[in-house]
């Protein structure tokens, strides 16, 4: 005579067998993501910056968008959060999609700004319409790359649209991540017409690498 088997029984091994699947199921998803993923916008884009201002000076309202893709499809690809921790899902990543960093505007006819130019970026680290330096109508922009590196040293830079729309770089200066975008100070403010005012990371100043405020002109 066959043995029978408590329902109770058939029921939890169905439950565990059900469990584990869904565990590994979820697993996997988390280490093969698809970075190209087009149903998820948010998965698909990640927490990429934009900024509004005049850029050309006709009167309307322009956008600047963060634009991170893939080196060598060109292809629109998701911005990780944090992928600079020495790992080997950030070696991965950046094997399997060669990220790199432009800014598009919405202006018709403007160039595409190239700005990671062949090297690994982990996108924009920092992007912010600087308002009309030059007095001339058109907002200036600053940005600062998040290049793929364990360096806290980087470029701060000045940009503006010119009348023929190509985007032109009027300044740059150093700054340390950590010190500086970490905290809520300001790294470049308008003094007077043409002139900012800006605050420079000087990795040469002695024993105690410091913060320095100067002025320049833009030209």
């Amino acid at each position: 005579m066959r043995n029978k088997v408590p329902l109770l029984s058939i029921i939890s091994i169905i439950f565990f067998v059900g469990c584990n699947f869904t565990s590994k199921k979820e697993k996997k998803n988390i280490n093969n993501l698809d970075i190209n993923k087009e149903k998820n916008d948010d998965y698909k884009l990640g927490k990429k910056l934009k900024i509004t201002g005049d850029f050309n000076g006709d009167g309307t309202i322009d956008t600047i968008y963060e634009s991170y893709f893939n080196d060598s499809t060109h292809k629109e690809i998701y911005k990780p959060d944090n992928l600079k921790d020495e790992d080997s899902n950030s070696n991965k990543f950046f094997i399997k999609n060669k990220g790199a960093s432009r800014l598009i505007c919405s202006i018709r006819g403007v160039d595409t700004l190239d700005i990671s130019l062949g090297n690994p970026t982990v996108g924009m680290l920092y992007l912010k319409n600087l308002g009309d330096i030059m007095g001339d109508g058109r907002d200036e922009v600053g940005y600062i790359v998040d290049w793929y590196d364990f360096s806290n040293s980087n470029t701060c830079h000045v940009i503006r649209l010119t009348e023929d729309k190509k985007w032109k770089e009027l300044f740059s200066f150093p700054i340390n991540e950590v010190l500086q975008l970490d905290t809520d100070d300001v790294l470049i403010q308008k003094n007077g017409n043409s002139r900012i005012k800006y605050e420079y990371f000087d990795p040469l100043s002695g024993d105690s690498p410091d913060i320095k405020i100067a002025t320049v002109k833009l030209k």
